[in-house]
């Protein structure tokens, strides 16, 4: 009790020091963040100014935007602190707004800063509230007196926006208006924007009509309000106390519960210059006085995170109805602070209610929409590699010194008192199978592991792995088999052939097997609850169902003659102890690699492999038992691109570089489709060049991700939050506007396989909660709010909570989701399209909702597969397609070598994710194991290699995660990784002979 008595009164000295940060006139708060720039409480203004001053001075510009509204003036009739505020009256017009422009400089000087414009906003019920637009005030329909009396206040919005002038690209905002605060009449209201500044965003000095990308101003207005009681047109607004600060985090807050009496605060965090650890408090005020105080978990606030802002979350249980709470961030020294204090202003809960409630009848029609089917597989998909893959259902392993421990948790230890379990059910009956693995991926247990035998028994079926222990294990039955497992971070087949046969007649549809080892071995596995490696859990593997060796052929998994290849996931301490045996070209049995190119026709498809369908377009189509594109020409087509080809000159060394080689656009887009087809490339993939690469003569095929639809629309966090926000009229006006974005003009282009939508976006059994206990802080979060509600009380009843969530609802909410966001994008792009494939966005979630909703539209399926193993997780691969329907691409996929880090590169491979290898060979290597393996699935149509050049250190407008890496297939100053080519080129001038070989 003394020490929470002792932070208390720490706590609450450093927040009376901290109380002047938010003052009017302070210049700068000591620490990390929190320095002011810009402030502005209008005192020094003459009264009845009217606000029209130099758009090109340092000072902020207010005027009006967007017509229908008066020319703002300084006033005195109400104010926020001392005498004087800005004042915006009749208006007439939602999108009259009152613009606030050289809030802070677009330039290099504040790259990666983010910024926090705040002001307090006051309207005026008394002058006028409106339940439609006109010309003038005159001809709005004013709210009667019954509305009038009912309403408690009303939304307003804000926009990032440009500068004026017709040079101005954002001139009337950038993106899709964010930032809605509900503001209670006759009262004064916060409201605040952050804005991260970006290379895209410069001030680049361009005259050209919207050509100038300069971002630096808001407007605030009510583009979001639906003229309800509590959305009506407010007449006249007020501003005062304006601030702009540089900040490292900010605010907020939702209800968790109807009365207010439980608040879930939430901080955002954004991407800081070094690393630093951070802790949010929330205090509670009655009459002044502290009387509560919480806090959150110190949060590591990382530099080399890929996506900002980060949110971390806790509870406050208020002490008093009346009470305010205000939340303070500071570093871990209590010293410094990272944002001003936030004062938390909730939404009246009438409100909210009178909101959602309007919005029933809209909820159901996109319920009722839905082609959500919420099934485990797509049960009509062909059946494609003759494989049965079984994941464990259940694991544990028992230690002899604490006979009655449980641990089922962590890893699956082996050695000598360790013994490991694992059970799996096989309900799909068949007499026999050509072989049949017991597949464990291996992994590090501190710095304790010792290679060794590790020996595969057979056991009893009579144990939950909950409660397994030493003393209850089922004995050791007959010895099966038995592998020495020597490297991390590998697969280890375990071959269980016979033993598998010998049982199959018997009608056995449960096996369990114990791992046991001897003398000095201690190895460790993955188990099933392995959180953290998405790929190779325990697989029962069973390989040409109904064949028998003689007829089968060589297996897949396991062979003698395969390459080895050593790795390491440490960039830091490169160390590549860990090697794995893997499948070349060169090491396939009874395959004799070509040395020249195949007959390919000008889109790059296989004429010697029949023809098809020819719809001068790109299309998918089963063939005997393997999917394939088909070019406009009707030939086979597998997509072999390279991502994110441009011709990049943003450092020295690329401009130079490219001159060396290129000296201009126009040879470049010659010359670098005759480089990549002499490798046997035959495209482009996501954040190429398409217009320019198009121009070519003789264009490579271009598989295209440029536009973000719903990043473009969700702008505050979707990737952290966990919330998609796709059920709003507002998200289906963004992405027409993508949409047209991204096809105009390339709509009846024979060279573009089809469109990609999104990179990445969330998919996570925290979904469903999240978006049910969303902050309502835009208008567009309110459908998505009814949604939810509507959807979930339709499975559990009006009196459902959050505690109700079953993971099958967590799963189903997320294709929900997905099927609502595959309509919406999938309508858009057809507006303007009628050509070409819909790919939906770029995956990178092993999850089974987001594959179902984004199958049943897109004609293939992406996803970044980054697994940390030289091989594609086949029985994963295998659930993909089961879950989506839909052939498969690899859209983004790499692994870095180590020799590639010197001073002449200045790399060092720490960024990004993945294996790094010792040399460019072994980068061969895997890129030759990994598209065999994705051959051999018989569901990949193509993939496209993440990237094109290496990262540039230099290029300061890179994000962290492409800033020092050996990703690339040509180096920075474009030069060629020969050794690497040499071994792409080998398997892609093989890959359709191979398909060949596969296949008999």
């Amino acid at each position: 009790m003394k020490r929470v008595l002792s932070i208390m009164l720490c706590v609450a000295v450093i927040f009376s020091a901290l109380g002047t940060i938010g003052a009017m006139g302070a210049k700068e708060v000591a620490g990390q963040f929190g320095i002011m720039t810009k402030s502005d409480d209008f005192e020094s203004y003459e009264t009845g100014l009217k606000c029209s001053w130099s758009k090109t001075s340092s000072v902020i510009d207010y005027h009006n935007y967007g017509g229908y509204a008066g020319v703002p003036v300084i006033s005195e009739e109400v104010a926020h602190s001392g005498n004087k505020s800005v004042k915006i009256f009749s208006r007439c017009n939602r999108g009259a707004s009152l613009k606030m422009i050289n809030l802070f400089e677009s330039s290099e000087v504040n790259l990666g800063t983010t910024f926090d414009i705040s002001f307090w906003i006051y309207a005026d019920k008394d002058s006028g509230v409106y339940k439609s637009t006109g010309d003038t005030t005159d001809k709005c329909t004013a709210f009667t007196q019954q509305e009038f009396d009912k309403s408690e206040g009303t939304f307003f919005n804000m926009v990032l926006a440009g500068p004026d002038g017709d040079n101005y690209k954002y001139r009337s905002g950038y993106g899709d208006p964010n930032g809605s605060t509900f503001v209670k009449w006759n009262t004064w209201t916060k409201m605040s924007i952050q804005h991260t500044v970006q290379a895209k965003f410069y001030d680049d000095g361009s005259a050209d009509a919207l050509m100038n990308p300069a971002v630096n101003a808001v407007r605030l207005y009510q583009s979001g309000i639906d003229y309800t009681v509590n959305s009506g047109l407010c007449d006249t607004f007020y501003v005062d106390d304006v601030i702009v600060e540089k900040v490292g985090a900010t605010v907020s807050a939702s209800e968790a519960n109807q009365d207010g009496s439980i608040l879930n605060i939430h901080t955002d965090y954004y991407q800081p210059l070094k690393d630093y650890t951070a802790k949010a408090f929330a205090c509670e005020y009655l009459g002044g006085q502290l009387v509560n105080i919480k806090s959150g978990n110190e949060y590591k606030v990382v530099s080399t995170h890929q996506s900002y802002p980060r949110r971390n979350s806790f509870v406050l249980e208020k002490k008093y109805k009346e009470s305010q709470v205000v939340v303070y961030v500071l570093s871990s020294d209590f010293a410094n602070p990272i944002c001003r204090p936030t004062t938390i202003n909730l939404i009246p809960w009438s409100v909210t209610e009178e909101r959602i409630a309007s919005l029933d009848d809209y909820a159901q029609s996109i319920i009722d929409s839905s082609t959500a089917t919420y099934k485990d597989n797509i049960e009509e998909v062909p059946f494609v590699d003759g494989n049965k893959y079984y994941r464990s259902v259940g694991a544990a392993y028992t230690q002899s010194s604490e006979p009655d421990g449980t641990r089922y948790n962590n890893g699956l230890v082996v050695r000598s008192s360790c013994d490991s379990y694992i059970k799996f059910s096989v309900p799909d009956k068949t007499d026999k199978v050509a072989y049949a693995y017991l597949r464990l991926f291996t992994t590090r247990n501190g710095t304790s592991n010792v290679p060794g035998v590790i020996s595969v028994y057979e056991t009893g079926n009579d144990w939950i792995e909950t409660n397994l222990t030493h003393n209850n294990a089922p004995k050791l039955g007959e010895k099966i088999t038995e592998l020495e497992v020597t490297n991390h971070y590998v697969p280890y087949y375990f071959d269980i052939t016979d033993y598998i046969n010998s049982t199959l007649s018997e009608g056995k549809t449960e096996y369990s097997f114990a791992l046991s080892a001897t003398g000095s071995t201690y190895m460790s596995f993955i188990n099933e609850r392995n959180t953290g490696n998405k790929y190779y859990k325990p697989a029962l593997i069973f390989e040409g169902v109904g064949e028998d060796k003689a007829s089968y052929g060589i297996s897949s998994f396991a062979g003698d003659t395969f390459v080895e290849v050593k790795h390491t996931t440490d960039e830091a301490n490169f160390d590549p102890v860990d090697a794995e045996k893997v499948k070349t070209v060169s090491s396939i049995t009874h395959f004799t690699p070509k040395t020249t190119m195949p007959k390919l026709s000008e889109y790059g498809g296989w004429i010697d492999g029949g023809k098809y369908n020819a719809t001068g377009y790109f299309h998918t189509q089963f063939i005997d038992g393997r999917w394939w594109f088909i070019d406009p020409l009707g030939y086979k087509y597998i997509d072999m691109g390279v991502a994110q080809t441009s011709p990049r000159m943003l450092s020295d060394i690329q401009k130079a570089g490219f001159e060396e080689r290129y000296g201009t656009t126009d040879v470049w887009k010659e010359q670098i489709g005759e480089e990549f087809r002499s490798y046997g490339l035959n495209g482009m993939g996501p954040w190429s060049n398409y217009k320019t690469a198009l121009e070519a003569s003789k264009p490579l095929t271009q598989t295209v991700f440029k536009q973000n639809f719903l990043a473009a629309h969700d702008k505050d966090g979707w990737a952290q939050d966990g919330i998609l926000e796709v059920f709003s009229p507002g998200f289906v006006t963004s992405c027409e506007k993508q949409a047209e974005l991204l096809v105009s003009g390339y709509e009846n282009n024979p060279y573009i396989v089809g469109w990609y939508t999104d990179n990445e976006p969330p998919a996570s059994g925290s979904m469903l909660k999240n978006t049910l206990s969303m902050v309502l802080d835009t208008s567009d979060k309110y459908y998505t709010y009814a949604v939810a509600w509507k959807w979930f009380k339709a499975r559990h009843g009006e009196d459902a909570t959050v505690d109700d969530i079953t993971d099958k609802d967590k799963e189903d909410w997320v294709e929900l989701c997905y099927d609502r966001y595959m309509q919406v994008v999938t309508a858009a792009i057809r507006k303007y399209d009628k050509n070409h494939m819909i790919f939906g966005p770029k995956l990178d979630k092993n999850h089974r909702g987001m594959f179902r909703g984004v199958g049943r539209y897109a004609d293939a399926i992406g996803y970044d597969y980054y697994p940390n193993a030289f091989t594609p997780d086949r029985m994963v691969v295998n659930e993909w397609y089961k879950w989506g329907g839909k052939p498969l691409m690899n859209a983004e996929w790499y692994v870095k070598a180590h020799n590639a880090c010197n001073d002449e590169t200045d790399l060092t491979n720490l960024a990004g994710v993945g294996y790094e290898v010792p040399t460019q060979r072994d980068r061969g290597v895997y890129y030759q194991a990994f598209a065999l393996g994705m051959l051999e699935s018989r569901v990949f149509v193509g993939w496209q290699w993440f990237k094109y050049m290496d990262n540039d250190p230099s290029d300061i407008t890179q994000d962290l995660s492409n800033i020092d890496a050996n990703k690339g297939m040509y180096t920075r100053d474009y030069k060629t990784w020969d050794e690497f080519l040499a071994m792409v080129k080998e398997l892609n001038i093989n890959v359709y002979n191979l398909t060949e070989y596969m296949d008999k």
